[in-house]
């Protein structure tokens, strides 16, 4: 299953970047994140790892994370276990950003894999809405990042 769409920042490219990337800044934009744990650094940061204790429902679960690819101002792509996702089972989301000047836009993507007719139908439905919500608070708390 896959969820995709582009989002324009009033913004440039490296202002969206850095805060998009400092991990102090994750809980503004994904609300139920709780904790940030940097568990591996590499040079270039692929490869690195993290755990991050989100909140789901009344529970808190960790999810494990993994940077696929790292192009500063440019791209980010993470894999993500844990937390509730089904064993055996990650979620990727890429985010590609274009410098416009003074604004940028992104394209934002998330792919897992969906099994069961209703339940891929619910996940995408609400994973959507999800998804635009938490991009929706990265650009409201990135453009007054300046």
């Amino acid at each position: 299953m896959r969820i995709a769409f582009r989002t324009e920042f009033n913004c440039p490219a490296d202002q969206l970047w850095n805060y998009m990337v400092d991990s102090d800044n994750l809980p503004q934009w994904v609300p139920e994140c709780r904790e940030f744990r940097l568990t591996k650094e590499t040079p270039d940061m692929v490869g690195s790892t993290y755990e991050v204790d989100t909140r789901r429902g009344k529970k808190t679960v960790t999810c494990y994370g993994t940077t696929l690819e790292w192009e500063p101002n440019r791209r980010l792509k993470e894999s993500v276990t844990g937390g509730g996702i089904k064993q055996g089972t990650a979620m990727v989301s890429t985010y590609d950003i274009a410098d416009h000047g003074d604004r940028c836009t992104m394209d934002y993507a998330m792919e897992w894999d969906g099994r069961g007719f209703f339940m891929t139908i619910l996940y995408h439905t609400m994973g959507k809405m999800y998804c635009k919500s938490m991009i929706k608070r990265l650009k409201r708390h990135a453009e007054a990042s300046a």
